[in-house]
């Protein structure tokens, strides 16, 4: 940010051969400026995804990423089957008080797990905390969107092991994690 806030400076201060092709350059720095905020999220949201798809992964689950998690999907980021078991989950790391999500994107998700009968989780990165796991019913409306608050996130305290171990009676995978999560896949 600071880089393009310098070229910026030295486009105004210096222009090119012309005003028109100076302004253009203004115009555009000025695009690449503000759409670096975006950009910076988007690639800790990723990496936030890719995060705990591995981490499904080393438990034995085989998982799913959605494509264009994150722009416009129609489901959940991360699918995590195993032992005709599933589990989805729309993936945020956020370092706010509170997490919302707009209407559109959680009356997407409610069907969802309608539609599927699995349990769908929003599951909240928070720095130097790790993964924090919210069921849907646990979003309140408000005028613009749902939303739940760190606060009361960290007092529900669902970390990975009680979304895994909802129904695992007891089994655990080789890092002492509990195996299975809450939904059932029927047989063919």
């Amino acid at each position: 940010m600071l880089l393009c806030m310098q070229r910026l400076i030295n486009i105004i201060s210096y222009p090119t051969t012309s005003d028109f092709l100076g302004r253009i350059c203004f115009i555009l720095l000025l695009c690449l400026c503000i759409s670096g905020g975006f950009m910076h999220r988007y690639v800790k949201g990723a990496r936030s995804e890719r995060e705990l798809l591995n981490t499904f992964y080393e438990l034995g689950y085989s998982v799913i990423r959605s494509a264009g998690s994150g722009v416009n999907a129609l489901g959940p980021d991360i699918i995590a089957l195993r032992d005709r078991q599933a589990i989805c989950i729309e993936c945020k790391a956020w370092d706010r008080g509170s997490l919302s999500l707009d209407p559109d994107q959680f009356l997407k998700l409610l069907e969802w797990e309608r539609n599927t009968s699995f349990p769908t989780f929003v599951a909240w990165r928070m720095n130097g905390k790790g993964w924090y796991f919210v069921k849907l019913g646990e979003f309140k409306k408000n005028e613009k969107n749902y939303t739940v608050t760190m606060r009361k996130t960290l007092e529900i305290n669902r970390r990975l092991e009680a979304v895994l171990g909802a129904t695992a009676g007891g089994a655990t995978s080789a890092q002492g994690l509990p195996v299975a999560p809450v939904g059932t896949l029927s047989q063919a």
